[in-house]
């Protein structure tokens, strides 16, 4: 919370919808009867989520065991796998053949 707060200068909300409400109505994007456009207010914070003007974020309570338990399952699916077989340099072509025609020789008359 302490990112949006200093970005928008919004200092307590107690739901989404608060936070937009009021931050719309400090940029001044009013409805008509002056009501705050959420919609406007909640598309400038994608924006600038996008731009990375809001550089942090909360991780989840549970964020580390989950993460380690992704890994461990990770790496025990990787193990069962049969290893691919890289292809051998054989099959690169290095020179190309011409045929006598296409050697070089000109035609007259051109």
């Amino acid at each position: 919370r302490e990112s949006p707060r200093r970005t928008y200068d919004v200092q307590a909300w107690d739901s989404p919808t608060d936070f937009l409400e009021q931050y719309g109505r400090r940029i001044g994007k009013l409805l008509k009867g002056g009501e705050p456009d959420i919609n406007a207010a909640a598309k400038l914070v994608l924006h600038d989520w996008q731009r990375g003007r809001l550089p942090y974020f909360t991780l989840p309570p549970d964020f580390a065991h989950r993460a380690d338990a992704a890994a461990e399952e990770g790496a025990a699916a990787a193990s069962a796998l049969p290893t691919p077989k890289q292809p051998g340099v054989r099959g690169i072509v290095t020179a190309h053949k011409f045929l006598p025609e296409d050697e070089g020789e000109e035609e007259e008359g051109g």
